[in-house]
């Protein structure tokens, strides 16, 4: 048997995996974990295996990985959560700041997509939503995979579990309650309604995942692209584009989920009298897009580019630079929208 186990970077998903490794101990006995990043390694994990049965495990697969899976039709079981609920967990777990963990987070969901919107997945709430007791748990896992399951194998596990250092506290309650001694998450304080609403503002248009829906537009606010001028920190209104010839905005390093996109560049422009050229580059590692925009005088406007992506672990930076030096003029960047021209998807994962 072969199982296929994905999940967003939290320690609730870990704990979801150590249950599902609990299970598969105690449902088929001995069996090989392989973490391979890529097919080639996969391919030598494999021919190494000493078990008939396997279990695979990752947070970040890569496309060629998740397409080999999907052609031998192994089962998938994908532990998920709401894209903001994501990063406030990596706030207190990792001790990333607000905008490292959007953009982690916005990374996570680009590279899962693929597989969390696919049909004929299992996926399990590792979030605060999560209703599953562990029975219900490990009762729907035991469906998914065919396997006749007992109340007794069930308490087998739960010991197994304990074994390993888990405080089981109500078996009857949701499995997120299981939580292993001195989890980082255990004590997580409600975030502030400031926190929230930046969040939400980083990473609402990632929500749709969420819901087993393809993104099909993403918003990158102004605030998570930095000015280069002010020491990389975050744009905040008007830029003043006099002086030399030079990178005047970059960011955000978010996540893309592989396709072929649109991306429209909204800005404002003030007192543009003696013209000016922007030069614009999509980068994730190499540059897939470059333009040039000749800025109007003055009021809002937008552009647009389309590019391919074919790499969602690579996070994108859009660079906006000067093309020559600028002797008035202001420019603000308000927000980039994405729009998606193509999933760029092999037929069975698009479903």
């Amino acid at each position: 048997m072969l199982l296929t186990v994905f999940g967003v970077p939290t320690a609730a998903a870990v704990r979801g995996f150590q249950i599902v490794q609990a299970f598969f101990t105690e449902m088929v006995g001995g069996f090989d974990l392989l973490t391979a990043a890529t097919v080639e390694e996969l391919r030598s994990a494999w021919a190494g295996r000493v078990h008939q049965h396997v279990l695979y495990f990752s947070e970040a697969p890569g496309a060629d990985v998740v397409s080999f899976f999907r052609q031998a039709q192994a089962p998938m079981l994908v532990f998920v959560d709401d894209p903001v609920e994501i990063a406030l967990a990596l706030q207190v777990e990792r001790g990333l700041d607000q905008l490292q963990s959007a953009r982690a987070s916005s990374l996570s969901v680009s590279v899962l997509e693929e597989i969390w919107v696919a049909p004929d997945v299992m996926l399990i709430n590792a979030g605060r939503g999560g209703t599953l007791s562990l029975f219900d748990f490990v009762e729907a896992l035991a469906a998914f995979l065919t396997l006749p399951c007992s109340d007794e194998q069930v308490l087998r596990v739960m010991e197994r579990l304990r074994l390993q250092g888990f405080s089981l506290g109500d078996a009857d309650g949701s499995w997120l309650s299981l939580q292993l001694n001195g989890d980082p998450g255990s004590d997580r304080q409600a975030p502030s309604s400031e926190e929230l609403g930046l969040l939400h503002r980083y990473l609402g248009s990632y929500r749709p995942v969420a819901a087993q829906q393809p993104l099909s537009v993403v918003i990158w606010p102004e605030e998570t692209f930095v000015s280069v001028d002010h020491g990389w920190t975050g744009l905040n209104g008007m830029l003043d584009m006099t002086g030399r010839q030079r990178r005047l905005i970059d960011g955000p390093l978010f996540g893309l989920p592989r396709g072929r996109w649109q991306a429209t560049i909204e800005f404002v422009v003030l007192d543009n009298l003696m013209g000016c050229v922007m030069q614009v580059h999509v980068v994730a590692q190499r540059v897939l897009r470059q333009g040039r925009i000749a800025l109007p005088e003055t009021g809002s406007h937008s552009c647009s580019l389309v590019f391919d992506h074919e790499d969602a672990h690579t996070p994108l930076v859009i660079q906006f630079t000067l093309d020559r030096g600028v002797l008035q003029g202001r420019f603000r960047l308000v927000r980039v929208v994405f729009q998606r021209l193509s999933l760029r998807l092999d037929r069975r994962m698009a479903g």
